[in-house]
């Protein structure tokens, strides 16, 4: 027999959006135990720390949402009355969502900020739009207490103004993200094969991470605009929420896989088949005659000089600048 009051765009959506938040969080979980077990030996304590802080409030998150949900369906079952106040959980929680989001944005902001020669204008409009993000959602949370009903705060405007500015700066700071971080990429690209993969595999991090973020934002706001009488957009705002940690530890669980294959890109053997290649002009020359055709120069690259018929000496200085480009984003900046 149905309810007097259908409840599928509210606690039917609640519940979907927990079920798949959840699942979310036990990939965190794993991506926690493996960075503390296996890839955090190098860090240093702040950065672990600040993991840790994540991984807390994301927890904390859950947490929140899950007593919400225990809140309507359990405490005050049969309650139709209560479906329409706003209990300090489901407002507190839109609060933790905020704070941490904002923190995995700072950490790329800071890689950004490392990535681009410290030049401070990208990562500081970045830590603008997740501070922005942040008031909104502190905002809504202090509404909703004041106004104490989903429907008194639709009818003043609150919710509409916060979520819709909030959602709206996550999204230009997630694309701001992923541009500024490609782009920078794209200049460690040199003519070693390998050092490209490298890159191609930062980039492909860094577009997965952002452009996932980007869409159940965007998602999130189309929902919220057009569906906003229920929770529906609470089921692709848990995910967002969830997305942010999984990404964050991704991103530092990766570095090992990035180092390997940068560290990989030069060996002897591939330096010896430039020096070939640099040599084989010469080849059918003496010796002596080869060295007298050759400018010489004093300015040496370890076995290659700037005067040489490749211009190895131009990969030599893109590999250092792919190096530092690689090293600095396969290493965190916190």
């Amino acid at each position: 027999m149905p309810t007097l009051i259908p409840l599928d765009n509210f606690l039917g959506a609640a519940f979907i959006g927990i079920i798949l938040s959840t699942m979310l969080y036990g990939v965190s979980c794993l991506q926690t135990w493996l960075y503390y077990t296996q890839y955090s030996k190098s860090d240093s304590l702040r950065l672990k720390l600040f993991v840790a802080l994540v991984v807390i409030l994301d927890t904390l998150h859950v947490a929140l949402i899950s007593t919400a949900y225990y809140h309507y369906t359990v405490t005050n079952y049969g309650d139709y009355g209560t479906l329409d106040t706003v209990t300090w959980s489901i407002a507190v929680q839109i609060s933790f969502g905020g704070l941490v989001g904002l923190l995995v944005q700072l950490f790329f902001a800071m890689r950004i900020y490392v990535l681009g020669k410290r030049r401070l204008l990208i990562p500081g409009i970045i830590g603008f739009l997740g501070v922005v993000e942040l008031g909104c959602s502190i905002a809504y949370t202090a509404a909703g207490y004041s106004d104490r009903y989903f429907s008194v705060s639709g009818k003043a405007g609150h919710a509409n103004a916060y979520t819709s500015t909030a959602l709206t700066a996550n999204i230009v700071c997630d694309l701001l993200i992923a541009g500024c971080t490609v782009y920078y990429l794209r200049e460690g690209r040199t003519a070693f094969y390998r050092t490209n993969k490298a890159v191609t595999l930062l980039m492909t991090y860094a577009l997965s991470t952002c452009v996932l973020a980007m869409i159940f934002s965007f998602v999130c706001l189309i929902t919220w605009v057009t569906l906003g009488e229920g929770l529906i957009y609470a089921v692709f705002y848990w995910i967002l929420i969830r997305i942010y940690p999984c990404s964050f530890l991704s991103t530092l669980n990766s570095r090992e896989a990035v180092r390997r294959a940068f560290q990989e890109d030069i060996p002897a053997r591939e330096l010896s088949s430039l020096e070939t290649q640099v040599d084989s002009p010469d080849k059918d020359k003496d010796p002596p005659e080869a060295a007298r055709t050759r400018p010489s120069s004093s300015r040496t690259f370890g076995p290659f000089t700037p005067n040489t018929p490749l211009p190895v000496y131009r990969l030599a200085e893109d590999g250092r600048n792919s190096g530092r480009i690689i090293a600095s984003a396969a290493n965190t900046a916190v």
